[in-house]
């Protein structure tokens, strides 16, 4: 980093900025990134994670981003044996040395538009037999009449629904609602919804409802409404104020918050 745009940031921006290097200092010792040009396969990961352990280190959490681009078992191999070797081979290594592997994948361009599923992933059915947990990003309101990917793509920030796949040990179907802030690559989650959840907007001062305790058996339903508004000069928003309350006759507010300090940002 050369420094040249950083005195085109507003304050917020620098301590923003500054803020993100020292929480990047306390986690830099524990962060190892192997990067590949298409010469990294799922055995040079194994073989990386072994010498990692073999020197001493604590067993890691691997991820690896992504699938697709893993170099090839055997250039005789087609698209799906390789992607079912990679899939199996990684598997072996969360099993063998008892650590959580997570897996990045790319989606089939005709589910781009539809509801997210297992049939979505590329390639290899072994993704759907073989993982413990499948967790599949989609816009919120795909699959909807009148549901566009460009509009949604467009929003700032866009509305993404996380929805559980498959869960070996626990519910599936469930969903949790995210804000995306492209521009900074980041992620505020939203908590639980449902497909009847009304979604946020961009507009500011903004509210939004999320809901949902999930499953057949649920009695009852929780909401939340935050208001934010933005911060000047930046895509960042500031939290006012929030409201948890029970999804009933009397709108029982079970949580409020507190007036958030003026310098505190989403």
């Amino acid at each position: 980093m050369t420094g040249k745009k950083y005195p085109f940031y507003n304050q917020t921006e620098r301590e923003l900025i500054k803020a993100a290097v020292n929480d990047y200092d306390n986690i830099a010792e524990n962060l190892f990134i192997r990067e590949g040009m298409g010469n990294v396969g799922a055995d040079t990961i194994v073989e990386q994670v072994k010498e990692h352990i073999r020197k001493g280190n604590k067993p890691p959490v691997v991820i690896v981003d992504y699938l697709q681009i893993l170099m090839p078992h055997s250039e005789r191999g087609t698209d799906k044996t390789n992607t079912d070797y990679a899939i199996l081979t990684l598997k072996r290594l969360s099993r063998d040395y008892k650590i959580p592997v997570i897996v990045i994948s790319s989606f089939n361009r005709e589910n781009y538009s539809n509801k997210v599923s297992m049939q979505a992933f590329k390639e290899s059915g072994a993704i759907e037999y073989s993982t413990d947990v499948l967790i599949g990003l989609q816009l919120m309101g795909t699959g909807a009449k009148d549901f566009d990917v460009d509009t949604a793509k467009s929003k700032n920030p866009r509305e993404i629904e996380a929805v559980i796949l498959k869960n070996r040990n626990g519910r599936t179907g469930g969903k949790i609602g995210y804000n995306f802030y492209a521009m900074f690559n980041y992620f505020s989650e939203l908590g639980e919804i449902s497909d009847s959840t009304s979604t946020n907007t961009a507009n500011t001062p903004r509210k939004a409802a999320t809901g949902g305790t999930g499953g057949k058996n649920a009695k009852s339903k929780k909401k939340a409404k935050i208001e934010a508004e933005a911060v000047p000069d930046t895509d960042l928003m500031k939290i006012k104020s929030y409201e948890l309350y029970a999804d009933d006759d009397t709108d029982t507010v079970l949580m409020q918050s507190v007036s958030a300090d003026d310098d505190e940002v989403l």
